[in-house]
């Protein structure tokens, strides 16, 4: 049962920490007919999707709106209990596992 707990209570912490990193951005038109979205300087083509080197998971509407959001805040770590939480960045992936050992998860 604390183990529900701490996984509700991560998943909860989660959303709101998620919910605050989203934003979405009008189109770009700098006087230009737009190809796509602008985004860290690169245009990425209408309808398409993608995920950054920081772990933001973006997407480009057909109309040109810019919608991003954060997929994994770093770092991220559950005081006070037997588990805590690994951010892998490389994979934009996190898991619960027992701070003595972990190759095992946390249920």
């Amino acid at each position: 049962m604390k183990h529900l707990f701490v996984i509700v209570f991560a998943a909860g912490i989660c959303l709101t920490v998620c919910n605050a990193w989203c934003f979405k951005e009008l189109p770009e038109f700098q006087g230009k007919p737009v190809d796509g979205c602008f985004f860290e300087g690169e245009v990425h083509k209408f309808n398409s999707n993608w995920v950054t080197k920081d772990c933001m998971k973006c997407e480009c509407d057909s109309d040109g709106m810019l919608g991003c959001c954060k997929m994994i805040d770093f770092p991220m770590v559950i005081e006070g209990n037997e588990c805590e939480v690994l951010s892998d960045k490389e994979t934009c992936t996190m898991k619960f596992v027992y701070r003595d050992d972990h190759s095992k998860e946390c249920q």
